[in-house]
């Protein structure tokens, strides 16, 4: 996981983490960079006080069959960078950002309904049966999401799934741990929109939200 260190010197602080859009193939990504560069055009504060961060999808050109997913090379946004000078860094998915004295974890992955593919108790009815009933699944909405609060926390672990789900580079597993637990954690997933603050039993606590990829 990389960490990045983001420090402002003006007020409001710019700061901009973006999932990219996960388009699967270089000739797409680069039309996508350049209507990003286009639009930045108009928005002349931004390109010359913003700091970007580009956080990688599972589906964007590189190596995407293992934990972590390495960031995005470095030509895809060259072009970019030089028209406009833009302070771009291409971090790894996950990575971990230090913003003043927070750090804030970032992971892109459909990490809740790939988990409850794996789920061992149903979590809309509390036995083990019906596990592959999504639907009721849907109609506990706030349990699966809670679930997956306490489990990433508790366990301090991106991905506490067997390696059938998707394996992990052994060496790199340091990379997608929560310890020490961050300020913020940001789900990058498909999911609808929740947010969770939670408190393990060693009074730590972490902030959880989830949005839309």
């Amino acid at each position: 996981m990389s960490t990045q260190h983001i420090h402002h010197t003006y007020n409001p602080p710019l700061t901009n983490i973006i999932d990219t859009a996960g388009t699967g193939g270089r000739e797409a990504f680069h039309n996508a960079f350049k209507t990003f560069g286009e639009t930045l055009t108009d928005c002349p504060r931004l390109r010359a006080e913003a700091k970007f961060l580009l956080v990688p999808a599972t589906k964007d050109p590189g190596t995407r069959g293992a934990w972590p997913r390495r960031p995005l090379p470095e030509e895809l946004v060259d072009d970019l960078k030089k028209r406009l000078k833009l302070r771009i860094t291409l971090a790894s998915n996950p990575c971990r950002v230090l913003f003043y004295n927070h750090e804030m974890v970032f992971f892109r992955d459909d990490l809740l309904k790939r988990s409850q593919r794996h789920l061992l108790v149903n979590l809309a009815t509390g036995s083990g049966d019906d596990r592959g009933d999504l639907e009721s699944l849907d109609e506990g909405r706030e349990n699966p999401t809670k679930q997956l609060v306490e489990t990433l926390i508790d366990q301090a672990h991106l991905f506490p799934l067997p390696p059938a789900a998707k394996p992990v580079y052994w060496e790199l597993d340091y990379t997608m741990r929560l310890s020490p637990l961050p300020h913020l954690l940001v789900l990058a997933d498909h999911s609808e929109q929740f947010e969770h603050e939670y408190v393990n039993i060693d009074g730590l606590y972490s902030a959880i939200s989830l949005h839309h990829s």
